[in-house]
This record gives C-alpha cells, structure tokens and sequence, in this order.
C-alpha cells in the first residue's frame, strides 16, 4: 500500500476535547477497514512536518462525516494546522517506551527513577492513552 491508500481528508470536527488530541472517522472508512483501527486506538496522523497522535473515536451513525475524511477535535486541528484541503496520513504509533515501564509495575516490579521519568516523558508528549495513565 501507498501513503495515498493510508490517507484521507482533514475537517475540523468542532469539538473541544480539552487537552486530548482526538480523530474521528467513519466505521466504513477504508483507512479503519485496512489498518484494523478501532474505537478508542491510537493512531498517528502525519500531515506535512507536523504529526499529533490521537485517540480514535469510530463514528457508526449518521451523515455528518463523509467516509473518505477525518475530523479533529480542537487540539488534533491545532497541533497540525492544516490548510484547507490538506491531507493526513493515518499509521499505529511506535510503543511507547513507558509501555514496557507500566506493564513491569503492573506485574508488582518497584520502579526507579529512570522508570518513572520514562513514564513522565511519555505522558507529556501525549504518547499514553487513559487507560495507561490510569
């Protein structure tokens, strides 16, 4: 496949979802369908220099998101400041490197400081879902 095949239009969906980089896209978008997407995933969505990544809210009803584009939530749109038009490239995000970190911790292993600064970064950057912060 094609970075075009893994790409759709951006629209700005108008919502405020406070701090949280948030996607919407149609359940019967191509790009969902082939990359195996699902409701509350992260993606990655590259557009020009700039890439966010987001949290995955599969709309299933209704005709306000055309299934060949994405809408961002306010802080998705501002962190990648598309122009009209413009294109994003969806992809799985690399791991975060606080994944491993989390999972140890999970299983009862005591954490040092480079664990925790690890898990830090990560949150900071965006790179852990609720559920990891959690």
């Amino acid at each position: 496949m094609t970075v075009e095949d893994h790409s759709l239009r951006l629209l700005p969906a108008g919502i405020d979802t406070y701090s949280h980089p948030v996607v919407y896209m149609h359940e019967d978008c191509h790009v969902c369908r082939s990359e195996g997407f699902r409701a509350l995933a992260r993606v990655r969505i590259d557009c020009g220099d700039r890439w966010v990544i987001a949290s995955l809210n599969v709309v299933t009803d209704g005709d306000w998101l055309p299934v060949d584009a994405a809408a961002l939530s306010d802080t998705a749109w501002a962190a990648l400041q598309p122009g009209d038009g413009a294109r994003g490239v969806f992809s799985h995000p690399e791991p975060p490197a606080a994944a491993s970190v989390i999972r140890a911790k999970v299983y009862g292993e005591r954490l040092g400081q480079a664990q925790f600064d690890t898990i830090m970064r990560d949150a900071l950057a965006q790179r852990l879902s609720d559920l990891d912060l959690a």
